[in-house]
């Protein structure tokens, strides 16, 4: 959770106890505050050489922009989602309530070098920086082991990850300088969140490929610098956001692999080193001598040739502009009236369910708005929506893996199974037959590129469902009306594209041009049924505003909360860009 370059408080004589943990009686302590190493702190001043282990994670998540932050093209503050955001603060509470369980104990009269020498866990530990290695950084603490100075780091997920190795591997390179076991086997400990919000020690051996893994990509980061990278198509807040047309244009213009649906990192770096450098190669070479060709370069089967030939035909798509269906492909299954249904969710709640009634006549547009305790009651109403139309197909986008589950489990709590077996019984995923049928010459089949991708414009301001998620939790935390009708109109807005994305995908399976641009049902009345018991949180600041013990960089500038009627600002949306002729809102019970 650290980043090398935050401040340290001032000099103090004392360690921090707490309760004996698990390992051979070993106490959990607080780190004595005495002052940090004097290391380079920032990019620039520490010289291009030296790597941060902020600056691995940063190079893992995306080379290109780790390239464009360290290089001072974009501030860090356009690093992170507001969802993404959350979740570091929320990691952040978490690490702060680890800590903040330690009582003092005395400093060793020996100092540092006395109490490495020890057996502790300490946490809360100073910046250390590795001049032999050029490395500098500050991990959440150390099992000292007498000598061995194993890293922790306190994590708020409950699984181990593999960046979660790699850090510990960096910072057991860190350490080396210190270490006066030497003989002791490299490890790492990491503290994992529990359910009920405390925490289990995990030890981890770090093995002889994963220290050979971060050595390798440290000395990427120092390529990065040197040299600059080139952008490839990934889903980091960076290059699907902030950046997104020029990483769309740069990938298409080098006719670069990532772009191709089915090719990840793993298979792209497979493919460059076998000779393959771009969409043109896979489309002038036999796939069987493709497939062979990847399997001998990465020493085991990768790949057989009926994947590469998916790859050539969305290849294909992409050179060619055009969308192509599959030698196979299956009739279009979503008639011209339908119900269009999409969900917004928590794992604990479905806060927005919107059902729009495609008419050949005209649209009615269904939202219903619920709190935990209000979930049953809304989902009762989505139900008397679906009974009310039973001849009509009910589509979503990725609901096969998203929605169904969500109302599977809502209706679960509920008691009653009827939501879930409404849908189901007439359910299609267009998502799903599009995936099997169609390549669109685009690299993503997210809703809102797919929507793009035929022309239609966004009217809504709340970028991604990530997003959705983190204004769902600041609505939580503070009240704010505004927030809800922000979030009505963002489902509205799916729901919209989901109905543009039927009719362009029926034209291309009639193969015909889905020239098409926003020509979408006006929708006659949007009904919106809010189900809050006890009604809606009060109205408060935003307890996020005040940081506790580390600031997060990305967070949102805070914005007072404001009461009033949100849906007549949910109505000036609709007005204003044109989607809404007449709004009714229903309080519920």
């Amino acid at each position: 959770m650290s980043t090398f370059d935050e401040r340290y408080a001032d000099p103090g004589p004392e360690l921090y106890d707490r309760d004996p943990g698990p390992e051979g009686g070993r106490s959990d302590h607080r780190y004595p505050t005495i002052p940090d190493e004097e290391a380079p702190a920032g990019s620039l001043a520490r010289g291009r050489s030296w790597v941060s282990k902020t600056d691995v994670t940063r190079y893992l998540c995306c080379p290109y922009a780790f390239w464009l932050i360290d290089s001072g093209q974009l501030d860090q503050s356009e690093l992170l989602s507001p969802f993404e955001a959350q979740l570091a603060e929320d990691g952040i509470a978490f690490e702060h309530g680890v800590v903040e369980a330690a009582v003092p104990v005395a400093m060793p009269p020996g100092g540092e070098a006395e109490l490495f020498a020890q057996d502790h866990t300490l946490l809360d530990v100073r910046r250390f920086s590795n001049p032999r290695l050029k490395l500098v950084g500050r991990p959440d603490g150390l099992v000292t082991a007498n000598g061995a100075l194993q890293p922790v780091e306190i994590k708020s997920h409950r699984l181990l990850q593999h960046t979660d190795r790699i850090e510990l591997a960096f910072y057991w390179l860190l350490l080396s300088e210190l270490r006066t076991a030497k003989a002791t086997d490299p490890a790492g400990w990491v503290f994992l969140r529990k359910r009920d919000g405390s925490h289990v020690r995990e030890k981890v051996e770090l093995t002889a490929e994963v220290l050979a893994e971060t050595k390798n990509v440290i000395q990427k980061v120092r390529g990065a610098r040197r040299h600059g990278v080139e952008p490839v198509w990934c889903r980091c807040t960076i290059c699907r956001g902030v950046r997104r047309r020029q990483v769309d244009a740069a990938v298409r213009e080098r006719r670069d692999l990532s772009a191709v649906s089915g090719i990840g990192r793993v298979k792209r770096e497979a493919l460059l080193t076998a000779g393959y450098a771009n969409w043109d190669d896979l489309l002038t070479h036999d796939a069987e001598d493709i497939a062979r060709a990847i399997n001998v370069a990465k020493g085991r089967r990768l790949v057989n040739a009926s994947e590469v030939r998916r790859w050539q035909l969305h290849a294909w798509a992409l050179a060619t502009n055009q969308p192509l269906l599959t030698s196979a492909a299956e009739p279009f299954p979503v008639p011209a009236e339908y119900i269009a249904f999409d969900a917004e969710y928590t794992a604990d709640n479905v806060w927005l369910l919107g059902a729009r009634v495609v008419r050949l006549g005209g649209d009615l547009c269904f939202s219903a708005w619920a709190s935990p305790a209000g979930e049953a009651q809304a989902l009762s109403e989505m139900d008397a929506i679906f009974s009310r139309y039973p001849e009509l197909p009910v589509v979503t986008w990725y609901g096969n893996g998203a929605d169904l589950p969500a109302i599977r489990k809502a209706a679960a709590r509920a008691g009653d199974d009827r939501s879930a077996e409404l849908i189901d019984a007439r359910h299609i995923d267009l998502y799903g037959w599009t995936r099997r049928n169609l390549m669109l010459p685009i690299a993503s089949l997210g809703l809102k590129e797919v929507g793009e991708h035929f022309g239609l414009s966004r009217e809504s301001d709340v970028t991604s469902g990530l997003a959705a998620d983190a204004l769902w939790r600041k609505y939580q935390r503070t009240g704010d009306q505004e927030i809800k009708a922000e979030l009505v109109n963002y489902n509205l807005d799916d729901l919209r594209a989901l109905s543009h994305a039927v009719k362009c995908l029926r034209a291309c399976a009639a193969a015909r041009h889905p020239a098409i641009p926003n020509d979408v049902h006006v929708v006659l009345e949007a009904v919106v049924i809010e189900h809050e018991p006890g009604g809606p949180p009060a109205v408060k600041p935003d307890p996020m505003a005040r940081r506790s013990r580390r600031q997060i960089i990305g967070t949102p500038r805070q914005v007072p909360p404001k009461a009033g009627h949100w849906w007549e600002r949910l109505l000036s949306l609709g007005r204003t860009r044109g989607s809404l002729r007449h709004l009714v809102v229903l309080a519920g019970p």
